[in-house]
């Protein structure tokens, strides 16, 4: 566990409090991910996701296990009559189902509050659309917690289990420009 007060520094005056971040002490940041995200450090918002990156094919199809789209008609589909979303779960549904499915995998092993699933940023690389957060920056708990090598060879093993074969890694979040 790294002590986040090596990695942020909180300035608070009587008006504002703000939050800079030492990109340079976060372990395993690759440095062109740095120059990236050292753009919105002072936005005071989560900015960069550690994790395992979620293929959109794996996400799609464990959220349509998990919780099934509405089945809509064909005249629902031509758009000449309204959906009906009380036959089967919404998009945000599936979202929420996939995130408490993964933590539901991975909470034997590691914390269920630091566990998570957040849009990243990956670049020109449209295979990914997720990213299964195991850690946070700046962090939630004032603590940057990473797995140690044991751990995440356990998680890597329960992953595998459910399709997930991904390396995990530091993540620029999606949107934050907005």
């Amino acid at each position: 566990m790294i002590d986040i007060c090596n990695v942020l520094v909180l300035n608070f005056s009587q008006t504002d409090m703000s939050i800079t971040i030492d990109l340079a002490t976060v372990p395993g940041l690759p440095e062109s991910l740095r120059r990236r995200a050292q753009r919105f450090v002072k936005h005071d918002q989560t900015i960069l996701l550690y994790g395992f990156p979620l293929t959109s094919s794996y996400s799609t199809r464990r959220m349509n296990e998990i919780s099934p789209p509405p089945e809509l008609s064909k005249s629902e589909l031509s758009g000449s009559e309204p959906g009906n979303q009380e036959t089967g779960s919404t998009l945000g549904e599936q979202i929420i189902d996939l995130e408490d499915h993964l933590t539901e995998l991975c909470s034997a092993i590691w914390p269920e509050d630091l566990i998570g699933l957040d849009s990243g940023d990956f670049e020109d690389d449209s295979e990914y659309n997720f990213v299964l957060v195991l850690a946070r920056l700046p962090a939630i708990n004032q603590q940057l917690e990473l797995p140690n090598d044991e751990t995440l060879k356990k998680l890597k093993e329960i992953l595998a289990k459910d399709g997930i074969d991904s390396e995990p890694g530091w993540f620029l979040k999606a949107n934050l420009y907005d």
